[in-house]
């Protein structure tokens, strides 16, 4: 038996609820080519220029940074 032959068996097996189940769970995934949106380029680029920008507090390790959080 196929791949194909046996992914149809397994959904001739679902109820209408699991069907619809399943259908929702790969209409949320992105699997298409789209670009971001102007939001999401916006938000990619501010977090590069802070990822690269000297003066941003930064951490090595996320125990030093809890302790300057607690510290406060």
């Amino acid at each position: 038996m196929s791949i194909r032959e046996k992914a149809l068996t397994l959904f001739d097996m679902l109820t209408e609820e699991q069907l619809e189940g399943f259908i929702l769970m790969f209409k949320g995934l992105d699997l298409t080519d789209e670009q971001p949106n102007a939001e999401t380029i916006a938000a990619m680029e501010e977090a590069d220029r802070i990822a690269h920008d000297p003066s941003v507090k930064a951490f090595t390790n996320v125990d030093e940074m809890f302790r300057e959080i607690l510290d406060e």
